[in-house]
């Protein structure tokens, strides 16, 4: 569930550098506070390349390239992360932004306030807004209502999702990050504040957005490899078969499935899990050389469930040079170099 907009452009077309620098400015106008706003891009797995949320002088170093032959961009806070918002370019050439939800406050206002920059540098009164292709026009006077209306919606989807959860409908649900996809269980619903009475109570509502915005940043923001799984149509006699890689090496703090088929890009490209032989880990042995281990005799061997929890579907892992010896010897009977 999103809202769309679109800014029809004149004559003089807006690049991305430029709604960037306007990007900087509606953040600060929006949120106050110490913001660092940019544009990224993320791969085929909803993943933020590095460059774009690392170093200030880096990020400066590098945007250009990054940004070369890309269609799609993702608007971001590096000093305050939530969904992000969508960002391209039609075949009129129009600014087109999309906003999910659940999202955070901040975006909302960030996104809005950026609506009316963009249309007062284009000096245009109007733009359009929907989703699933049912536009309306909208003007500038009524940005405050479409940011109430932005509250509401997600409000309204993490009551949507606190319900199919009681209902036993689904254990958790993926809901898309900056840096990647983060699944969300009741726990972290309970947390937030989500049951608590929302009519009326404006109290409750701020808490609610308070401790969302303050989850999706602080999971975001730490240090962590998010490992995915990589396919690859491999020959193997007469058939074909389609294997999933992850990689894990030692001292890292590694991010990793516990159900690698039930990944969020799996969902998001509609991809055919059933199609998928064997989903294997890489690690590095002693020599330096890659051994291969069986997915789930590895997360036997690893003892995944008394590992930090990262979200409801994956947990964070980290084996120093010792512990990996230590797992290949014991399974060395199931694992081979490749």
């Amino acid at each position: 569930m999103g809202t769309e907009i679109k800014i029809r452009q004149n004559r003089k077309k807006l690049d991305i550098s430029q709604i960037e620098a306007l990007w900087k400015k509606a953040c600060k106008r929006a949120f106050g506070g110490e913001t660092d706003p940019r544009i990224g891009t993320v791969d085929d797995y909803d993943m933020m390349p590095l460059a774009f949320i690392s170093s200030e002088q880096r990020y400066k170093k590098e945007k250009a390239q990054l940004w070369n032959n890309k269609k799609d961009f993702l608007l971001f806070d590096n000093n305050n992360y939530g969904s992000g918002i969508g960002l391209w370019f039609d075949q009129e050439n129009q600014i087109c932004m999309k906003i999910t939800f659940p999202t955070t406050f901040s975006e909302i206002a960030s996104l809005y306030q950026l609506v009316n920059d963009l249309c007062e540098k284009l000096r245009v009164k109007e733009f359009s807004r929907g989703s699933v292709g049912e536009f309306q026009t909208a003007e500038l006077s009524q940005l405050n209502w479409f940011v109430e209306l932005g509250i509401n919606d997600t409000l309204g989807m993490l009551e949507r999702m606190d319900q199919r959860m009681r209902e036993g409908q689904q254990h958790s649900t993926a809901i898309s990050g900056v840096t990647n996809p983060i699944w969300i269980t009741r726990e972290h619903l309970k947390s937030w504040g989500v049951g608590l009475p929302l009519v009326d109570h404006y109290d409750n509502i701020m808490t609610v957005l308070k401790n969302y915005e303050s989850f999706m940043h602080a999971i975001q923001s730490r240090d962590l490899f998010y490992a995915t799984v990589r396919l690859f149509r491999i020959t193997e006699g007469e058939q074909p078969k389609i294997k999933g890689f992850l990689s894990v090496t030692t001292d890292c703090d590694t991010i990793l499935p516990i159900k690698p088929k039930k990944e969020y890009y799996f969902l998001r490209n509609q991809y055919d899990t059933k199609q998928i032989d064997e989903i294997d880990v890489l690690v590095p042995d002693r020599a330096g050389k890659t051994v291969k281990i069986e997915y789930q005799s590895f997360l036997r061997e690893i003892a995944y469930e008394t590992r930090e929890a990262y979200d409801g579907e994956h947990f964070i892992l980290r084996l120093s040079r010792e512990e990996m010896d230590g797992l290949i010897d014991r399974i060395n009977g199931g694992a081979s170099k490749v």
